[in-house]
């Protein structure tokens, strides 16, 4: 979809039915606006990647199925934590933008955490995870790859969690 402004874009994005979509031409300016105006509108949505140089905003509009995986997934590890008795030595981090670089692509995971206080003044979560249903397995890997690479690895685990409808099934993978 070719970007036009943000109107038109918080106009596409309250009508689709659409779990992703993919906005291209969209100027450094305009994400961080958008960004803004996301926080305000409190909308439900993930800017799952802003690719700067590419201009590529990837928006995912989670639905039920989708926030149930990650949320589901995400728990399990989190309780496997508590029960090791390290409560109050993990944070939930959610799904926060991190940048690559200042000013540069940026990326939202679907759930993550890391350990409290963070070693080193590290600021990439330990654990992320992504999850989806429209997205192929192979574009939930790119994901993974990024994550890896934007964090010079500071993330150490990442969950994949792929949605396979006519399967019936759900793909998990750990990297």
């Amino acid at each position: 979809i070719r970007f036009v402004g943000t109107k038109a874009f918080w106009d596409l994005i309250n009508s689709t039915d659409q779990e992703m979509l993919a906005f291209h031409n969209v100027p450094p300016q305009d994400f961080i606006r958008l960004d803004q105006e996301r926080e305000l509108r409190r909308r439900a949505t993930r800017f799952r990647r802003y690719k700067d140089e590419e201009r590529i905003l990837i928006v995912v509009i989670p639905g039920r199925p989708h926030e149930q995986l990650h949320l589901e997934l995400y728990h399990e590890a989190r309780d496997e934590i508590f029960f090791m008795g390290l409560r109050d030595a993990w944070s939930n981090v959610g799904a926060t933008t991190l940048p690559e670089r200042p000013g540069g692509n940026r990326g939202e995971g679907d759930s993550s955490g890391s350990p409290r206080p963070q070693p080193n003044g590290r600021s990439w979560p330990t654990l992320v995870i992504e999850a989806g249903d429209l997205p192929s397995l192979q574009k939930l890997r790119e994901d993974m790859r990024w994550w890896f690479s934007a964090s010079n690895h500071q993330v150490q685990i990442v969950l994949l969690a792929k949605l396979d409808r006519p399967g019936r099934r759900i793909i998990l993978e750990k990297w």
